[in-house]
Parts: structure tokens; C-alpha cells; sequence
């Protein structure tokens, strides 16, 4: 179902206290509320979507959140990827029952891979969870999410041999019948070390952070503990891909269909929604709307939208199609490059938008 009309920015909502970058907003099942990641201060707001107002807060100490970057929501749970503060450590996904008035997670599911520190994104469909990790190894990973328990388990299978060619996994989006997945990735130009050659011997399946540590080498070249194969790329790389996903949770090892963009673009998130594929593009400050005819990745777009939109880091359009809600992060970006300390105004905001029959 495409929609009737076009989408025109209708509010924003502001943030009510300190400034925090917003890497994740999704809705409910039903449509009557969203949820909004507000990774700084480690809240989740819950707000209603036709008043916009907030409905409910998950905070610490109690929500035991760290970071919170991804956002998966079900019509009962909301589920929460932390990245960690400090040192890289493996990421942890928190499991909160929205129909419960305990603050309290009902499970902290700790990545059983520790090189992966980054749960970029969450989407989940039929009690499959499929994450993209980056910022680290770069990897898709499914795991089993029981539906009426809201525990999360495995991993069923992790892919990352094809994304070490061509960048990090970022967004991530189940088809509307479960059987495909939509990728978003982004790379960066290769850097050059002096231990690109020992890296491209090891880090294929190894924890290259472990390799320096035992070699007492970390101390001696701190940055290189962090180096990933994407870093030793011949060029740079963004795009999206498409998967095929088994009921059982099996991503297949190479997409059916993948489109690259090159560094004029900068495809953050996506989420679809019915036959609707919205990506989100911080580096030039829109969002796009895109058929998805479940055979191949975005052509052009049907509708872009820019106004009130300040490095849009994710997207969400409800289920009755009628309300398209963007996380703002503020963030200037000159040149093409990204200056992460430096805000613009308009940022830590939600952009609403409304459809406009």
C-alpha cells in the first residue's frame, strides 16, 4: 500500500533537559505510540503519536541502560541495544514489558561475541531479532526472541564476510512477510597503519583487539586496536543490500540484490513499512521514500523530505501510514564531513510529519 498524498512536516518535540544524541525511534505495532532512544542520558521516551505526549520514561537506575542505541518494539515489548560507555565491550540487549509497570528489564541478553561492541539496529519479526553491529567487526547477526516471555537467545547465525568488503551494517528492516531483509551499510576511505598487512592475515575471523593485547601491543599503538577490515578497504563503499531471512532465522551469505552510492550518500537507518522503504541520510540532512517492491533495492525516490531536519539519524513511519516521525541529532556536517562536536540548532529534537491526503 503506497500512500495517498505526501508528507509535510507538521511539529517538532524538544528536548526537556540536558542534550543527548537520539540514534533510534520506532513504533508500536498498533501505531499509537513511538518510543525515542536518548542515548546521552540512557532514557527511552515512550510518546503518543497523536497528541505527542509522553506517555512513559525507561531510565536509570533501574532500566540498567548504557548507551542505548537500537530500538525494536512489539505489542508488548520494547527491546534496547547498548553500546557501552568506556572501554569496547560487547554490546547488551535490554527487554522491558511495556505492559508491566515494573521499571525493570525482564532480560539483559549480553552479545556472546565479544569483538561485536555496537548493536547499531534491532528489527524483529516472527521471534527472529536480526542486529547489525559496527563500530567494531562489522557483522548481521539473528537470534531467537521468544514473543511471550521476551527473552532473547543464541545466536542463530552471524554473517560477516560479505560486510567486511563492503562496509558496516547500519539499518536493518524485515519485510512485510518476514522472508527478506533490507540492509543499510557505510564505509569509510582506507586507512593506512603500520600493521595493515598483519591485519589482513588475522582479522578475518579473529578478535584483533585480543591479538594486540597478548602481544603487549595495544599500549605501544593504542588506535590500532580498534582497526577493522573495513578499514583496509581499496575504496569507499556505502549503500543497501537485500537478504533472504528463513522462518527459522538464516541470513544468506551474499544479498540477492545490492545498490552502491558511493560517499555522496550516507543511508543511516531504514525501516519498512508495508511496501514503504524510508532511509534516513544525516550527511545531507533528508530522509527518502521509497517504493519496495520486494525484488530490489531503492530506485529513486518518490518523496524527499529536508525541512526541519538536522542530521536525521533515524526514521519511522506508523502503520496507518499517516504520521513519518525522524530522530534529530543537530549534528554540523561541512564539506561532507561529519563534525560530531559541533551542534547545529534544531538538534535533539523529534521532526513530525504528517500526511498530507
Amino acid at each position: 500500500m503506497q500512500p495517498n498524498g505526501v508528507y509535510r512536516y507538521d511539529s517538532s518535540i524538544s528536548n526537556d533537559s540536558d542534550a543527548s544524541f537520539l540514534p533510534a525511534i520506532r513504533f508500536q505495532p498498533d501505531g499509537k505510540r513511538f518510543a525515542v532512544a536518548h542515548r546521552d542520558k540512557d532514557l527511552i521516551r515512550i510518546i503518543d503519536t497523536d497528541t505527542l505526549e509522553l506517555v512513559r520514561k525507561l531510565e536509570n537506575p533501574e532500566a540498567q541502560l548504557d548507551f542505548p542505541h537500537g530500538l525494536a518494539l512489539t505489542d508488548r515489548y520494547v527491546i534496547v541495544s547498548n553500546k557501552h560507555r568506556g572501554d569496547p565491550k560487547p554490546s547488551t540487549i535490554n527487554v522491558f514489558d511495556i505492559e508491566s509497570e515494573s521499571p525493570t528489564p525482564v532480560c539483559v541478553f549480553r552479545t556472546p561475541i565479544d569483538y561485536l561492541v555496537e548493536a547499531h539496529t534491532l528489527t524483529v519479526d516472527r521471534g527472529r531479532l536480526l542486529v547489525s553491529y559496527c563500530e567494531g567487526k562489522a557483522a548481521l547477526v539473528s537470534y531467537r526472541f521468544d514473543e511471550e516471555t521476551g527473552q532473547v537467545s543464541g545466536p542463530v547465525d552471524v554473517k560477516e564476510d560479505w560486510f567486511d568488503t563492503y562496509g558496516d551494517p547500519k539499518g536493518v528492516a524485515f519485510s512485510k512477510d518476514g522472508s527478506q531483509a533490507l540492509v543499510t551499510f557505510v564505509s569509510v576511505p582506507p586507512r593506512r597503519d603500520p600493521l595493515n598487512n598483519i591485519e589482513k592475515l588475522i582479522l578475518r575471523k579473529q578478535n584483533f583487539r585480543q591479538f594486540m593485547q597478548a602481544l603487549n601491543l595495544d599500549k605501544k599503538w593504542p588506535m590500532t586496536a580498534m582497526m577493522r577490515p573495513r578499514d583496509v578497504r581499496e575504496e569507499s563503499t556505502n549503500g543497501m543490500a537485500l537478504f533472504e531471512v528463513s522462518p527459522d532465522g538464516h541470513i544468506a551469505d551474499t544479498p540477492s540484490e545490492f545498490a552502491l552510492y558511493g560517499e555522496y550518500a550516507r543511508p543511516e537507518n531504514v525501516h519498512l513499512q508495508d511496501d514503504i522503504c524510508v532511509v534516513s541520510d544525516p550527511l545531507n540532512n533528508n530522509v527518502s521514500l521509497y517504493a519496495f517492491d520486494g525484488a530490489h533495492v531503492a530506485g529513486a525516490p518518490a518523496q524527499v523530505l529536508s525541512e526541519q531536519l538536522f542530521f536525521p539519524h533515524d526514521a519511522c513511519l506508523s502503520p496507518d501510514l499517516r504520521t513519518l516521525v525522524v530522530s534529530n541529532n543537530g549534528v554540523r556536517v561541512v564539506n561532507g564531513r561529519v563534525l560530531f562536536n559541533e551542534r547545529e540548532d534544531g538538534g535533539d529534537t523529534v521532526a513530525v510529519y504528517r500526511l498530507d491526503a
